[in-house]
């Protein structure tokens, strides 16, 4: 998955083969279902028929350019990297962090430039560029300036996705816990939009350091608090991306410092 280096400033690859493949694939199943259809008869035609009418529907929901639940599907990322170079840039910056990370680069060794002038947030894809900023922060061990850059970008969040928005709104909530911990601050923020978010991403570190975080500082609840530590110490020695682990555990300190200030 990682992409290869590009030469020219308007970062011209092959942008439609991580946006469409998907879909494609689904869509080439499709049709290898309905050709058994035909070769076939009875329960098991039946069974094949029901398999390529789904294949056709999850590829077209994933190929018509949509926005799902405030989240771009990929042909709406492929038609804003056709059009926007800036998007295309992004997507490249977004796959070869990705790819860094899994090697056990570190965010604040990321080349910086990658997150220097971001500009106006005009799709999902460009608003992945703000969370890698907030990233090399957090790695640089500034909570203070981190604090206050998450409370810039959600302010003026553009058309990010829902999906950065609530990992962003996670990541000021962490920051709430671990300072000043007032409870009406940490009721207002931990809304049914962020727990679902929660649920979904449940086995990212960032998101097991938010629920210690809440559950230990917050909840007050050691036992639980202890389980999702095991659970976060599990994942290190699983996750892909090593590059996170030392910037992770760190944070972890910073809850236990929290809790045990003395």
């Amino acid at each position: 998955m990682e992409p290869p280096n590009v030469l020219d400033a308007d970062f011209h690859f092959a942008f439609w083969l991580y946006d469409l493949s998907g879909g494609l694939v689904n869509l080439l199943f499709a049709a290898l279902f309905a050709i058994g259809v035909w070769l076939t008869s009875g329960m098991f035609a039946y069974v094949l028929m029901i398999f390529a009418i789904i294949g056709i529907f999850f590829s077209f929901t994933n190929l018509i350019p949509l926005q799902i639940g405030g989240i771009p599907n990929d042909g709406l990322n492929a038609r804003n990297c056709k059009t926007n170079p800036q998007t295309r840039r992004a997507m490249w910056i977004q796959l070869k962090y990705a790819a860094l990370l899994t090697q056990g680069v570190t965010p604040r060794n990321m080349p910086e430039e990658w997150t220097q002038n971001i500009g106006e947030i005009t799709d999902g894809i460009l608003g992945f560029l703000p969370c890698l900023h907030y990233n090399r922060l957090m790695d640089h061990q500034s909570g203070e300036d981190a604090r206050a850059y998450l409370q810039h970008v959600l302010d003026n969040p553009g058309k990010m996705a829902d999906l950065h928005q609530n990992e962003l709104r996670g990541e000021l909530l962490f920051h709430e816990l671990i300072n000043e911990n007032r409870a009406e601050i940490v009721e207002s923020m931990y809304t049914p939009e962020l727990q679902a978010n929660m649920k979904l991403l449940k086995t990212h570190l960032s998101l097991l350091r938010l629920q210690y975080a809440y559950t230990l500082l917050y909840s007050k609840d050691g036992q639980k608090a202890k389980k999702i530590r095991e659970t976060f110490d599990k994942t290190c020695k699983t996750t892909p991306f090593a590059g996170d682990i030392d910037n992770e555990r760190y944070w972890m300190q910073m809850v236990n410092f929290a809790a045990n200030p003395h």
